[in-house]
């Protein structure tokens, strides 16, 4: 008996070989999509909003007190907790955001001796940034840091109504303004009453070491970041942190830090692995680890004991108070 007949299968169209094809390369592109998608479960969300407002005349020396180094803007960008939406801005004859944190050397105009801060200048720049603030969508905390060398005698006079005004804009939306002020030569009243006004903080540096503690206690407060303590210079590594942030500093500019890894690799700021960056200056050094090996690191440095050393950590929870 022949075999059953079989009608020989109609050929695809083109526009259906199409058709198939599109659905394979769909498949195809959704496929590879979903593997290269980066993974951001680890990557917080912004909780809070901090602004940081640099005075242009801090970074060159007066009769009265050194200059700040851009590693102080280096240093409070690597301080501040993932969760907290860090922009810093700097203002001279204008409001610049530096983004990213460049060395204060490089940027155009730095040579020039800035000139003294205005309360005009200083006004204007506040409305600018707490209005970005007000368009924030993150609901948490907004602080503004404005840090300055003060303003000139006269203008509390000049700007009463323009402080009462600012204030309560600030007030009502619910920013507070932190004043730090460096070796002032004379009272700054107006930057007292503004901090004040918004419930926020005014304090004063006189040098530069006590300028950037306060510049880092008004972090700390602001952030609430994790921090460990330093047992005798031993930190110990578990699977909860992602990250690490060293803050030692130096009884003099020429001493020397090092990290021992918990597999015994010995290095310093001379160099770092590739997974850790290294700030050296004169006053301190900040040491920052991605992805740190599990176990015990030893910290090595004559200044070990200091209180206000710090290692401040990224985990995947928050650490217990």
């Amino acid at each position: 008996m022949g075999a059953a007949y079989t009608p020989p299968r109609p050929r695809d169209s083109l526009a259906t070989r199409y058709r198939w094809g599109g659905i394979v390369l769909l498949a195809c592109g959704w496929i590879t999509t979903a593997h290269s998608t980066p993974d951001n479960k680890n990557t917080p969300l912004p909780t809070s909003e901090l602004r940081i407002i640099f005075d242009d005349t801090l970074f060159t020396p007066t009769q009265e007190s050194d200059a700040l180094e851009s590693q102080t803007l280096q240093l409070l960008s690597s301080l501040t907790p993932p969760e907290v939406n860090l922009r810093i801005w700097r203002l001279g004859t204008r409001l610049e955001e530096l983004a990213p944190i460049l060395p204060i050397h490089k940027r155009a105009g730095a040579q020039k001796k800035a000139p003294p801060l205005s309360a005009t200048a200083l006004f204007e720049a506040l409305e600018v940034v707490s209005s970005e603030l007000q368009q924030s969508k993150i609901p948490g905390d907004h602080n503004i840091i404005v840090v300055t060398r003060g303003l000139p005698n006269g203008d509390m006079e000049q700007q009463e109504e323009r402080l009462t005004l600012l204030s309560q804009r600030l007030w009502q939306e619910g920013i507070r303004l932190y004043v730090v002020v460096y070796a002032p030569t004379h009272e700054q009243l107006l930057l007292s009453q503004l901090a004040t006004l918004s419930s926020g903080d005014y304090q004063i540096g006189e040098d530069r070491k006590s300028m950037e503690r306060l510049l880092r206690h008004t972090l700390e407060q602001l952030t609430h970041p994790d921090y460990l303590s330093l047992n005798a210079g031993l930190i110990k590594i578990d699977e909860r942190i992602t990250a690490a942030t060293l803050l030692i500093n130096k009884k003099k500019p020429a001493d020397k830090i090092q990290l021992i890894t918990p597999t015994v690799e010995r290095f310093d700021a001379t160099r770092p692995p590739s997974n850790v960056t290294w700030h050296a200056t004169p006053l301190f050094d900040v040491i920052h680890i991605t992805q740190p090996k599990l176990g015990t690191w030893q910290l090595q440095s004559n200044n070990i004991d200091d209180i206000e050393n710090r290692l401040f950590v990224t985990t995947d929870l928050k650490i217990a108070a």
